[in-house]
């Protein structure tokens, strides 16, 4: 790790070594054992936030004995408020990334590990929601976005550039259309066909954008 000379801010409170499993729930800390679905083996590196007792939260590395505090996340300086770690393996919080939500005590350090109480609290991976509002094409603005639908909305060529995403959500209790507007080809995923698609109510769909003028579109309720 290395320390800023000037501020002496740690760069390691920043963000973690990856963690192998996060816990789903309070666990002893001690022995192998299955977390996330998979069996610990000696050394993992296993994220423990869902403690009974929370001074008991924090990474640990895994092992047939007693489990340690990792050495990045034991001592008075290796902990601030927002200090993150992502998540490699497990049923549940694969590729999910975590951050301490428990404010700093000082100005000085965050909170101490076998001392203070520390929390986590997971980064969410959820899309925005953008009301349609009298919008009757999908616009640049939605990009990255879910679209909560009202009526039918319309594809059209030259707003969105390749690589981007937009999802469509039916709001409505009743079936929408996808409308491919001129100049664009919209291309039903796992399919030959092209063309207007009607998305059923309470469905939702992406689009991926290949170019300006053709993208992929699939989900739940799309026919």
């Amino acid at each position: 790790m290395t320390t800023d000379r000037r501020h002496g801010v740690d760069t390691g409170t920043s963000f973690k070594v990856p963690c192998h499993l996060a816990t789903t729930m309070n666990i002893t800390l001690s022995a192998h054992q299955t977390v996330d679905g998979v069996l610990t083996t000696e050394g993992m590196r296993v994220l423990v936030h869902q403690q009974s007792d929370p001074i008991e939260n924090g990474l640990y590395g895994a092992s047939s004995g007693t489990w340690v505090r990792t050495l990045d996340f034991d001592g008075v300086f290796d902990v601030r408020c927002g200090t993150q770690v992502f998540v490699t393996h497990g049923s549940n919080f694969a590729r999910r990334t975590f951050y301490v939500t428990t404010d700093d005590p000082t100005t000085t350090h965050g909170p101490v590990p076998d001392t203070d109480d520390i929390a986590f609290a997971e980064i969410s991976s959820g899309i925005p929601l953008v009301p349609q509002g009298s919008n009757t094409s999908a616009f640049l603005a939605a990009r990255g976005k879910a679209i909560q639908l009202t009526t039918g909305i319309t594809i059209a060529a030259g707003v969105f550039s390749a690589d981007d995403t937009v999802t469509l959500q039916n709001a409505t209790g009743g079936a929408v259309t996808v409308t491919q507007g001129a100049g664009f080809t919209l291309r039903f995923a796992g399919t030959g066909t092209t063309g207007n698609r009607s998305l059923s109510q309470r469905a939702e769909a992406t689009v991926h954008f290949v170019s300006t003028s053709e993208g992929y579109i699939f989900g739940a309720g799309l026919s």
